[in-house]
Parts: C-alpha cells; sequence; structure tokens
C-alpha cells in the first residue's frame, strides 16, 4: 500500500468515527433542512388546491407560506432552491405560480409577482406558454421528473392558457 492510499484510509477512517459519534442515543443523526423555497412554494400550492376542493380553512397557512415566499424572494426578483441559492427557472416558476394562485392578493403579492416576471421574462424571452414549456423543458430535456410537475404547477396557476390547451403543454 503506498503512503498516499494509507493516509486516505486514515483520513477516511477519522471522518468515518466522528460521523458514528454525532448519532443520537436513538442511533441516528438530526440535523435540519435549509429552507426551501421551493418546498414552500409547492407545499403552499397544495394547501389552496386542497382548500379549495375540501373547504378547509387553510388561509393561515397559505397566508404563512406566501409571506415567507415574499420574504425570501432574491433581489433579482427570483427564488433559488434554498435561501442562500442562486434564482433559478423551476424555483422561481413554482414560488411564481403560488403567488399568482392567490386570490386575495395584497400589494406585496402583486410585487414579488411582477418582479418574478421581469425575471423570468429575462431568462425565458417572454412569458407565452410556449416559451415557458420550451425553457422548462429545455433544462430537463428528456427526464420528465421536474418538468412535468413544474408545467402542471404552471398550468393550475392559469400561466399556460386556460383549460384543455394549458393541459397539452404537460407532457
Amino acid at each position: 500500500m503506498s503512503e498516499d492510499a494509507g493516509a486516505l484510509d486514515r483520513t477516511i477512517d477519522t471522518l468515518t468515527a466522528r460521523l458514528l459519534e454525532r448519532r443520537t442515543a436513538g442511533g441516528h443523526w438530526e440535523g435540519r433542512l435549509a429552507s426551501s423555497a421551493l418546498s414552500t412554494a409547492t407545499a403552499t400550492v397544495a394547501l389552496m388546491l386542497e382548500q379549495r376542493a375540501s373547504g378547509h380553512d387553510r388561509r393561515s397557512l397559505i397566508r404563512s407560506g406566501l409571506a415567507w415566499l415574499i420574504a425570501n424572494q432574491n433581489t433579482d426578483g427570483g427564488w433559488g432552491d434554498t435561501v442562500v441559492s442562486l434564482s433559478n427557472l423551476s424555483t422561481t416558476t413554482l414560488c411564481w405560480s403560488a403567488l399568482s394562485l392567490c386570490v386575495d392578493a395584497h400589494e406585496s403579492t402583486r410585487t414579488a409577482i411582477e418582479r418574478a416576471e421581469c425575471w423570468l421574462a429575462i431568462q425565458v424571452g417572454d412569458l407565452s406558454a410556449a416559451s415557458l414549456k420550451r425553457a422548462i423543458i429545455a433544462r430537463y430535456g428528456t427526464d420528465r421528473t421536474f418538468s412535468a410537475p413544474i408545467l402542471t404547477v404552471l398550468a393550475l396557476a392559469g400561466k399556460l392558457g386556460a383549460g384543455a390547451e394549458a393541459w397539452r403543454l404537460v407532457p
């Protein structure tokens, strides 16, 4: 075994021991995920749709989600996956959709929507359904794991047009 390989093995053993030492008494690790605009937007949309379908009052949770999105919008008008991430197309479209689904939008919501639209127009060229679809499909290629759900949320928010025409754009 070379000296480099031995040093690497010792480093791996040390890191493994340190990692195992940090487990709780129950034998697992605890931690926190970074705050996420992507998950907040997705959850807020789900709450809005569930409220519409069931009639259950989710207004407090929805308001909290929307307020968090507004408070954590990047200075450029978009959102990244976490509060420390650069703005990206996927998360910004999800946040834009969540804010746009708000039926009683306050001025802060309208301002956040306008800022998001400016960011998206710069990235996509325009906010037409065809341009949005083209940009999202280009981002993920043939993998529909993310593009189909993102386009679904855009369709639900009315960003791909009305009725059946919108749904034809969702793979």
